[in-house]
């Protein structure tokens, strides 16, 4: 095997696929890439066996072969070499020699026997097509809400729907939940689907529509495997074989109390007030207390150990107020990853699920974001999250 490809090229994919190996795999091979030159072109893979990453780029091959090289290693040696065109050459097994400008290494790779095989299925004409900017917003809109543990498997990706002419994306916990909707923009023909996309893909899909303009990515469904295509990227990861909860039973559809405001204004009020929460115990449920104040909102923060934050927006109030607290980190997760300039907050009571939605119609997309506000225990002058009991957390969505 003998290869030369620029070190741009190369380092791009590198970087990329390597989200796909496990930093602490109980198989040592799958901290290698598998490296495979072909005419004109070289494939290289990365798995940890349930999320396998490929990439195809242009290369002058002098003579084909396959070899599996350390992934940190290499990423480090080319990250470090000349710009220009890299050499790869397979002296002999396990020597690897890498060349660019005046500067070598030899590196001691693994047969690529030894590689197990991971499943990236090619997609066929029958592959469904999606904008990438849909993809993209779905996951931005709702990526954010899925926690890394969980008892419930459902809750550790992204439901991605097709019901008609709406394509919508969901994800959720306990305590919230994350929507968004979009026209579906193909074909009528296409049938209904449903797919519950694993956190890990998303985040090597986000990094993949980040590194180049694409318009459509394909994707299609191979037994229990889901495989994205993002022109010469491939990504590949069994699907999560559990139910998603019927979420749309806890998006309200009306609230007898909103607040309309810039999302800017109260994204940075937000992030002002639960400065202070920064080290305490509640840093990660910083209660906010919402109330409208003379033709505005204010945000108020308290704790017996650092002292009290206020910050006062502008906004417009609809129907009879009443004082509210929310954990401040949910609402700035959520006003960080949408775009609209207005936003309204809906609430219906202390007890039942709370929502942000955009103002205005768009006959394209929506969103919107449910939670559950935070009751209060006047317990020491210190706040308390009333939280789901342990046994019901398995079964329980959305519920206080």
């Amino acid at each position: 095997m003998k290869v030369a490809v620029e070190k741009e090229t190369l380092f791009t994919e590198l970087r990329l696929i390597q989200g796909a190996i496990e930093k602490k795999s109980a198989i040592p091979t799958l901290s290698y890439f598998l490296m495979e030159a072909e005419e004109n072109r070289l494939r290289l893979t990365a798995s940890d066996m349930e999320l396998s990453y490929q990439s195809i780029i242009p290369a002058q091959v002098a003579a084909r072969g396959r070899i599996a090289l350390p992934a940190k290693v290499l990423v480090d040696v080319v990250r470090t070499l000349p710009e220009g065109l890299i050499t790869i050459e397979l002296v002999e097994l396990p020597r690897v020699l890498l060349e660019a400008g005046r500067s070598s290494f030899e590196l001691l790779g693994l047969s690529p026997d030894d590689y197990p095989i991971p499943q990236v299925p090619a997609l066929g004409d029958t592959a469904h097509v999606l904008p990438a900017w849909v993809l993209r917003r779905a996951i931005d809109y709702t990526e954010f809400v899925i926690p890394k543990h969980t008892l419930r498997e459902a809750f550790l990706g992204m439901l991605l729907e097709k019901r008609g002419e709406v394509l919508s994306a969901a994800a959720m916990d306990i305590y919230r939940l994350a929507y968004y909707e979009s026209r579906w923009e193909g074909s009528s023909a296409v049938p209904d689907f449903s797919l519950l996309i694993h956190r890990k893909a998303l985040a090597e899909l986000k990094n993949a529509l980040a590194a180049d303009a694409f318009e459509t990515i394909r994707f299609g469904v191979s037994g229990h495997l889901i495989t994205f295509e993002l022109g010469h990227r491939r990504i590949s990861i069994r699907m999560i074989d559990d139910t998603f909860p019927e979420y749309r039973s806890f998006i309200p559809e009306s609230a007898p109390y909103r607040i309309q405001a810039s999302r800017l204004p109260l994204l940075e009020a937000f992030r002002r007030v639960v400065l202070l929460a920064k080290g305490t115990p509640v840093a990660s449920a910083p209660s906010v207390r919402i109330e409208p104040k003379d033709g505005s909102l204010e945000l108020r923060f308290q704790h017996p150990a650092v002292g009290t934050a206020r910050d006062v927006v502008e906004a417009t109030i609809y129907g009879s107020p009443f004082p509210v607290y929310v954990n401040g980190e949910f609402l700035v997760e959520f006003l960080s990853a949408v775009q609209d300039e207005e936003v309204e907050l809906w609430f219906k009571s202390t007890r039942e699920p709370a929502a942000v939605r955009p103002v205005g119609a768009n006959t394209m997309e929506t969103y919107c974001y449910v939670y559950m506000p935070i009751a209060e225990a006047e317990t020491a002058g210190v706040t308390e999250e009333v939280r789901v009991p342990e046994e019901e957390e398995d079964d329980v969505a959305m519920e206080d």
